[in-house]
């Protein structure tokens, strides 16, 4: 059952006391904005508050579990270079401090490549299922940076 009002780019369902979350942004492979990474965050925030909720799966929608930073959206922000990397940065720390402090089971099913800060989110989950083509693939690491 879908449950609510539904942010732009995921899916929430519920089934019993399973909350899934679905990445849903297939035309961009499921790139993650920084709306996405907010709402992301407040579900996630939600679901560890909710009494209903014992288990969250998260996911992407068809063959990509998340090809990562959207970044389009920083690129045409009218805001200034460090008012740009003060927000992302903010949002990029309160979803990961979501991930990490969720109290309840965190299930992630890589349904296909993760990517970027969706490899090393999706690595922070309970426990994981994984589809035979699924990947991990952090782009920074072959500049030999850190940026995930």
């Amino acid at each position: 059952m879908t449950t609510g009002q539904q942010p732009a780019h995921l899916i929430i369902e519920q089934f019993g006391t399973v909350r899934r979350i679905t990445i849903n942004n297939p035309r961009k492979k499921n790139a993650i904005n920084m709306q996405a990474y907010g709402d992301l965050t407040d579900q996630l925030n939600a679901a560890d508050r909710d009494d209903s909720v014992s288990v969250v799966v998260l996911m992407g929608f068809g063959d990509f579990y998340s090809s990562g930073n959207d970044i389009s959206g920083i690129l045409t922000s009218n805001q200034s270079v460090e008012e740009r990397l003060k927000t992302s940065n903010g949002k990029l720390f309160n979803m990961v401090k979501a991930f990490y402090s969720f109290s309840k089971l965190l299930i992630g099913v890589v349904n296909g490549p993760a990517i970027g800060i969706a490899a090393t989110t999706v690595i922070l989950c309970d426990v994981l299922y994984m589809v035979d083509t699924a990947y991990f693939y952090t782009p920074f690491s072959a500049l030999g940076l850190c940026a995930e």
